[in-house]
């Protein structure tokens, strides 16, 4: 599991989309505290990228984000919990590469992907490579012409695995879920700027609105004429993993059940439970309640 956050200013002011990322990643940083990583592209194409092993603040400091400048057409951040390849700095997101035609691509990852036999079959992809998602990127990357909507869209559909993701290209943001949407991913909006992220307080907590959660299967595109729809959400049933209930989702943080409800975290269930016992079974003169850690 990880935790995304990704800002992209349509007509908003450029000046605050790393601030507004920043901000936001504050709230999902308790997903993956083995890496973490910040990549900018400015209005004219240009990216920047800073990235290390450890916790969010160990890594991401005010220092390094005032060396990436101010104006920014798009930011994404990822706090890595590894669950494919190594904890060394190879594997630490966002992941950029260059395509065959020297277009920049970044892409962070929250999930897993099943990796195919024919791409592993591929060794000028795979040597010396530990991490799916560097894998990802640089199957995406091996392309030199000039409809990457489609090419996103063929990629995808090829790519099988639990996983939500952003993947910019040049100046323009593609967001995605697997086709159950095990991996969360909410879209939201502020003051011009679109926001994707994990969790919904990570929205929330900066001012944003949450415009709804990414569908099923569904691809997204934004650039600066704003949101595109390339395709739609499959009607799936989600099956959402249950650790997001867990152990990973904050508990104000807005997650749907499968009924369409908003679902019981296990921090409020056991919490209720408590509540319950000390209503049943009340301990006389108690001073002090302590809760059991998780």
């Amino acid at each position: 599991m990880c935790g995304i956050v990704v800002v992209y200013s349509v007509n908003g002011d450029t000046s605050r989309t790393i601030p507004m990322a920043i901000g936001a990643s504050k709230y999902v940083k308790h997903r993956g505290q083995q890496g973490a990583g910040v990549c900018v592209i400015t209005p004219e194409g240009t990216v920047m990228h800073h990235s290390g092993v450890g916790a969010f603040d160990a890594v991401i400091k005010p220092t390094d984000i005032e060396k990436m400048g101010r104006d920014h057409r798009l930011a994404m951040v990822q706090c890595r919990w590894g669950t494919y390849g190594g904890y060394h700095e190879n594997n630490v997101q966002p992941i950029v590469v260059n395509s065959s035609n020297d277009i920049p691509v970044c892409v962070v990852h929250n999930g897993q992907f099943i990796l195919m036999p024919d791409l592993l079959s591929q060794r000028d992809l795979t040597d010396d490579i530990e991490s799916d998602t560097l894998l990802f990127a640089r199957l995406l990357a091996r392309y030199s012409g000039n409809d990457w909507d489609s090419h996103v869209v063929s990629v995808l559909s090829k790519t099988l695995g639990a996983y939500s993701l952003a993947i910019s290209i040049h100046d323009v943001l593609f967001l995605t879920r697997d086709s159950y949407g095990v991996r969360p991913l909410y879209l939201g909006s502020l003051d011009g700027a679109y926001i994707a992220a994990s969790e919904t307080q990570a929205i929330t907590a900066i001012g944003g609105t949450i415009i709804r959660e990414i569908g099923c299967g569904e691809i997204l595109k934004i650039d600066t004429s704003g949101l595109h729809v390339l395709v739609k959400g499959n009607g799936h049933q989600r099956h959402v993993c249950e650790f997001e209930s867990a152990y990973l989702c904050r508990p104000d943080s807005m997650m749907q059940s499968f009924n369409g409800n908003r679902s019981l975290f296990h921090a409020r269930f056991r919490f209720e439970l408590g509540e319950a016992v000390a209503l049943e079974s009340p301990v006389k003169h108690a001073k002090m309640v302590v809760g059991v850690p998780d």
